[in-house]
């Protein structure tokens, strides 16, 4: 499985993650992925992805991690801290833990 790690200064733009992971964390910034099959996005303290797409795989947000715009198809999982601005739950489920 292939995992990406993206940190301090760097942007990643339009990955599609099948059977793959996504580590985003401070200062980070991952723009337009598809998290499709088997592949999952973890967004830690200081990370941000922007339109997000999960297909059919899962999203973890950390507390201090941001995610905009996400279309949800699959699973989303927000610890305490953690933000989601403007997601639209489609087909997915969605996890809150306070």
């Amino acid at each position: 499985m292939a995992r990406y790690d993206i940190g301090q200064g760097i942007t990643s733009t339009g990955l599609t993650l099948s059977s793959a992971s996504m580590h985003i964390s401070s200062g980070g910034t991952a723009n337009s992925t598809t998290v499709d099959w088997y592949g999952s996005m973890y967004i830690s303290s200081g990370g941000v992805a922007n339109s997000t797409t999960v297909r059919h795989g899962s999203m973890y947000i950390s507390s201090g991690g941001v995610a905009n715009d996400t279309v949800n198809d699959g699973d989303m999982y927000i610890s305490s801290g953690g933000t989601a601005n403007s997601t639209f739950l489609d087909w997915g489920s969605m996890y809150i833990e306070g």
